[in-house]
């Protein structure tokens, strides 16, 4: 397939943090491959702003999914829809499914953008084969081993030579979460580049939340051997933290971050991540923080922190409860 006279191009990737942060190198390549083309980005309201303000992009389309609305889900078709029509008043020439493995929600989108030309991996499940024609053209499978970045940005090798392009994630911190993290810093009379973030955040049902006495013995352990360090959470993950305060019987240093903007200046000053294997680690990596990330049943092939110093902890059985915090301090030793 010849793309002739591409002038206005849509990208989508409507899943999770971690997966869009790891496909912003994507539109770097574009760009520069298409520079005075229109670049346009669907997300979901989950990840808007991991891809605000990102200088590649031209415009970014949001909408609510279902599934996070908790009352009216009518309301977010409603919205979903109106969004669409305004994607279809664009005109778009190309559209391309950024998700490497085949989702049928995504391929729906490209299908009602109405593009020209629209691409994405072919379906390999059975069930997914009636919706093969939500594309008129395939993008080339990347190998499943791989790691994300690598695969996200395979996709663009059937129409962009890749060779020599920097595969560089993105994650802009406005001025004014700088100037909020530089503050959160003096007031605890925390270095800056040098204090060691502790993120207190996962899924538990996912195997991807390391017990609060993991983290109280880990806290403990730096206190003992002079470290600074400091607790980082989301605002819904408040309880959590208010538990691991009665097992230490202090309250440690602390920031509630209310939106990822205000987690990714914290993270530009801190001079070490440790957290689980999770948006926010690769918001670190974005931000060139090295890190250490703790691991469940996923792929660290496939999901370590992509272009930074690193150290990638995993149990034998696979159970993320199982990584004692004796093996992460020894990590820290080493990475330090």
């Amino acid at each position: 397939m010849r793309f002739q006279n591409v002038q206005k191009i849509l990208l989508i990737r409507n899943d999770n943090i971690g997966d869009v942060i790891c496909t912003t190198p994507c539109f770097e390549i574009l760009r520069k491959h298409f520079p005075n083309a229109y670049i346009a980005l669907l997300v979901c309201s989950l990840t808007y702003e991991v891809v605000e303000g990102n200088p590649f992009l031209d415009r970014i389309f949001v909408y609510e999914k279902a599934k996070h609305v908790k009352k009216n889900r009518f309301l977010a078709w409603f919205n979903q829809w109106r969004v669409l029509k305004e994607i279809r008043r664009e005109k778009f020439d190309l559209a391309i499914n950024l998700r490497p493995d085949f989702s049928p929600s995504a391929a729906r989108i490209v299908w009602a953008s109405g593009a020209r030309y629209r691409l994405g991996t072919p379906p390999l499940l059975k069930r997914h084969k009636k919706w093969s024609f939500f594309y008129n053209g395939l993008l080339p499978l990347p190998e499943s081993n791989w790691h994300e970045v690598e695969r996200t940005c395979f996709l663009l090798s059937h129409f962009i030579p890749l060779k020599d392009i920097s595969l560089n994630l993105h994650f802009a911190v406005p001025k004014a979460s700088l100037i909020q993290a530089k503050d959160f810093f003096k007031s605890l009379n925390l270095p800056l580049h040098k204090s060691i973030c502790l993120h207190l955040s996962g899924r538990k049902e996912a195997n991807k939340f390391w017990p609060l006495c993991h983290w109280a013995k880990l806290y403990q352990t730096f206190k003992k051997y002079g470290y600074n360090a400091f607790f980082s959470y989301a605002f819904f993950d408040k309880k959590d933290f208010q538990d691991l305060c009665h097992i230490l019987h202090e309250t440690p240093p602390n920031f509630c971050s209310h939106s990822l903007k205000a987690f990714g200046g914290i993270i530009k000053y801190s001079g070490l991540f440790i957290g689980v294997d999770s948006g926010a680690m690769h918001i670190a990596a974005a931000l060139k923080i090295p890190c250490i990330a703790l691991f469940g049943k996923a792929s660290i092939k496939r999901w370590h922190p992509w272009g930074v110093k690193h150290i990638c902890l995993q149990a034998r059985d696979n159970q993320i409860n199982s990584i004692l915090p004796e093996r992460v301090a020894e990590a820290v030793k080493q990475l330090l």
